[in-house]
């Protein structure tokens, strides 16, 4: 069973490694954490995918020990729009095509160029294993990433 959920934190140091702690805790395997900043400083967005065998809840009394977390969310489909980012980074040539489809493409050095794309999982999953079979780029990917529609 996979379920991801969202929250809004407050950037302290150790926030990460407590919530790391509690999946360990429970047995639950990350998937993908995204940490991402807010226009508050004072506060980060986590979104974290989480693989479980059967019970994956977050136990209230778990979450309200950690004391940081503002608010959490569980990211249920029909509710939530999930995207991801894909980097890279390699000569222009060597992407070919590719570049047609990018959202993004910034100038580097030479030849060199950094490329974004913004996507579902099956689209960036796709780019992504072409990318890796392309030997002179070096590409990441951030996780899923929710939003609240």
């Amino acid at each position: 069973m996979k379920k991801t959920y969202t929250m809004l934190v407050q950037n302290k140091p150790g926030c990460l490694d407590r919530i790391a702690g509690i999946t360990r805790r429970y047995g639950w395997n990350i998937m993908s954490m995204v940490a991402a900043e807010t226009p508050d400083t004072k506060v980060t967005r986590i979104t974290i995918s989480l693989e479980c065998d059967k019970f994956c809840e977050w136990p209230d009394e778990a979450i309200s020990k950690l004391g940081f977390v503002i608010s959490m969310d569980v990211c249920e489909d029909e509710a939530y729009s999930f995207h991801e980012v894909l980097v890279a980074r390699g000569s222009r040539k060597s992407f070919g095509t590719l570049l047609d489809s990018a959202d993004r493409i910034s100038e580097e050095s030479g030849d060199e160029c950094t490329v974004w794309w913004l996507g579902e999982d099956d689209y960036i999953t796709g780019l992504e294993i072409k990318l890796n079979n392309i030997q002179e780029i070096k590409a990441v990917r951030s996780g899923p990433m929710a939003l609240k529609r």
